[in-house]
């Protein structure tokens, strides 16, 4: 029997195949991952001062531990858009990690340019929008871009002030049923799905079963 705490039964997945054993989104995280790994310096754990030996990029570890965790069901597309949410990196999370947009950086051959950018010697922002209407056509020419063109024009999850999960199930469709609640975090999600999963809070890890792809269980 499932003991339960604060509402959710711990171990209720236990037997349930994880988001990563059906699906990953491979070329979506390497991506952030080669973003991350060109920063250099300006990776999270490296400005703490300590020398991580064969360190794994900070992104990469966050997707595979948020893949095990979370469950997988009969509905792929909403098990994907979840965990590119809950990742700061769906579409609407790399909208808001947008870095300042500059004239130059809008292509000539976008079929708006012109409502957006005067030409000249040296492009400049129309003087007769407001910065709403300019920012509308902003984001509009920015949403129209190929991914991995919004990405170079973009922050790394991890460097943007903003709470890229504010509202977040707002603007999506509800989780199915036997996610439980809605954690609008990695780290509430990660919680959550782990006492489902694995143990109670405060008790032992207990083995589960691992499905492959071809349908057949192991034991762990």
């Amino acid at each position: 029997m499932h003991t339960k705490a604060g509402g959710v039964a711990a171990q209720a997945l236990a037997q349930s195949p994880a988001f990563i054993e059906r699906q990953f989104p491979v070329n979506r995280v390497s991506a952030e991952v080669h973003k991350e790994r060109k920063a250099i310096h300006g990776q999270i754990l490296t400005s703490l001062g300590s020398y991580w030996k064969g360190r794994k990029p900070l992104l990469l570890v966050r997707a595979s531990i948020l893949g095990c965790l979370l469950p997988a069901t009969d509905k792929p597309v909403d098990d994907l858009r979840i965990f590119l949410l809950l990742m700061g990196m769906d579409d609407s999370s790399i909208a808001k990690r947008m870095k300042v947009i500059k004239p130059a950086n809008i292509d000539p051959n976008w079929p708006r340019y012109a409502e957006l950018v005067s030409e000249g010697a040296k492009p400049t922002w129309r003087s007769d929008l407001s910065k709403e209407e300019r920012q509308s056509l902003i984001r509009g020419w920015f949403a129209a871009l190929p991914f991995s063109q919004r990405l170079a024009l973009s922050l790394r999850p991890d460097e943007c002030e903003e709470d890229l999960h504010a509202g977040a199930w707002g603007r999506s469709q509800r989780p199915p049923r036997h996610y439980g609640q809605q954690p609008a975090r990695v780290g509430a999600a990660a919680r959550h799905h782990a006492f489902r999963t694995f143990a109670t809070r405060g008790g032992p890890v207990r083995r589960r079963r691992v499905h492959s792809l071809r349908g057949r269980s192991d034991r762990l």
